[in-house]
Formats: structure tokens, C-alpha cells, sequence
């Protein structure tokens, strides 16, 4: 395991997530029908502006110009992280917003889970749990309790191209869901140390949308 691409051992020896700046992206989910490598992404336009002061969460098959950086920082809760977003210049998206699931606020998908979304400030993004996942070099993101969002904790982070989170051909919709089988394994590509600001990807490409 290479700790200076995901993740990194911590001082007890064991595998630990490591505050920094990555790249986000899918591994194989065969239930979900989602293929590897898709960038988590976030953009403050089309179909996936929520409001004025938050976005709806997505992956894009196109990780070089869809996807955002992210930036991993210790969250407030002991043991938790911020997973805050670096800005999308192509795609609108503000740096500084975090990660968020509510199983309320029109974020409800069913019983069990929740489409996930960014949001400014403090009060509303959430605090993640991330653990090794199933497959060899992945991460699992969990969710904490958010009285706020009444969202309960321990539900994975997902992607599925199928079971109504298809966006479009080439991109997904992200939710939060409970248990271990539709959770998905995540991959963390470091691309920094952590501080970053700047447009965290869009770049290139010839116009249109994602």
C-alpha cells in the first residue's frame, strides 16, 4: 500500500486515512452496474444546483475534466473528517464546501438512503468516518449522526449507474446507504498536502456540459 497515493499508515502502524488533497473515484460496484474510475464531482449548475448555497453530489466518467479535487481535513466530531470541495471553474462550484447527507430537506431517496449534496459553512456538511473498504487499497465513507439532517450514522457512501441514480450516460448520481453491500469501496488519489484553493479541475475541453 503506497501511502503517498491513498492514504498512509498511521503511528500505531495501521492503515489510516492522512488530511491532504485528493482526487475521489469509483472502483467496480457489479449491483450498482458502476464501472471504475468515475471522479467525484460537484458543479453549481444544470440539474445539480440544489439551491443557492449547495449542489447535488455526482461521479463523471471523465475524472480528469469532470471530477473536483477534494480536500480532507480533520472534522469536528473526534475521529471524523471534512471532505471539502476545491472548486470547479467549468462546472461553478465554490472551494470550501463539504460533503453532506440528510435523510431529510428533499435528500430522502428511500428508507435506507440519501442523496448526497455539498453545502457552505459549518452547520450543514457532515462528519465523515472513512475506513479501509473490502477491496485492497479502497476507503469506505461513512457517515456520523446528524441530528440537523436527521441522517443516522454508519451509512456508506455510493454510485451506483443504475436503480435510478443514472444522470446521464456518463455520469451518476451519489447517495448515502446503510450496510455493507451497496456501499461502494472508494479509491483517494492524492494530489496535495492540503490548503488548496484554486479551481480544483475543469480544465481543458471544448465546452458543453457534463
Amino acid at each position: 500500500q503506497n501511502g503517498g497515493k491513498n492514504g498512509g499508515w498511521d503511528v500505531f502502524g495501521g492503515w489510516a486515512m492522512q488530511p491532504g488533497v485528493y482526487r475521489i473515484k469509483t472502483t467496480h460496484h457489479g449491483p450498482g452496474q458502476q464501472e471504475a474510475g468515475w471522479g467525484l464531482s460537484a458543479w453549481h449548475k444544470w440539474d445539480d444546483q440544489r439551491n443557492g448555497s449547495s449542489s447535488w453530489v455526482r461521479v463523471h466518467r471523465d475524472a480528469d475534466r469532470w471530477a473536483c479535487d477534494w480536500e480532507v481535513e480533520a472534522g469536528k466530531k473526534p475521529g471524523t473528517w471534512r471532505i471539502k470541495t476545491l472548486g470547479h471553474a467549468e462546472g461553478d462550484q465554490q472551494a470550501g464546501w463539504g460533503l453532506s447527507a440528510w435523510h431529510a430537506h428533499g435528500a430522502v431517496r428511500n428508507g435506507v438512503s440519501s442523496w448526497a449534496a455539498v453545502h457552505d459553512g459549518d452547520h450543514w456538511p457532515m462528519d465523515w468516518t472513512i475506513e479501509p473498504g473490502k477491496k485492497p487499497d479502497t476507503w469506505r465513507i461513512l457517515t456520523t449522526h446528524h441530528e440537523a439532517g436527521k441522517q443516522d450514522a454508519r451509512w456508506g457512501l455510493s454510485a451506483w449507474h443504475g436503480h435510478g441514480a443514472v444522470r446521464n450516460e456518463h455520469s451518476s448520481k451519489v447517495a448515502v446507504h446503510e450496510g455493507d453491500h451497496w456501499p461502494m469501496d472508494w479509491t483517494f488519489e492524492r494530489q496535495g498536502f492540503g490548503d488548496g484553493v484554486g479551481d480544483g479541475g475543469g480544465g481543458g475541453g471544448g465546452g458543453g456540459g457534463a
